[in-house]
């Protein structure tokens, strides 16, 4: 087992520190404007629920198997 002191020492010299303690800018102002948002359909998401559709429409019993996960 290491000692502590070699640990520590092995940990600074693989990570230097921050130079900077604090963000440039006041991120929190972006956030808000983001969850202000309405959320929008991507083409994953749409090519995804398509998928799904064509899997059922396929496989019917399937249908048990999706209910279960939900």
């Amino acid at each position: 087992m290491t000692d502590n002191d070699s640990l520590a020492r092995l940990l600074r010299t693989a990570r230097p520190p921050a130079s900077v303690d604090r963000p440039s800018r006041d991120l929190w102002s972006l956030v808000e404007c983001r969850l202000q948002e309405p959320a929008e359909w991507s083409w994953v998401d749409l090519s995804l629920a398509a998928m799904i559709a064509t899997t059922l429409l396929m496989f019917p019993s399937w249908m048990f198997v999706l209910a279960y996960h939900l």
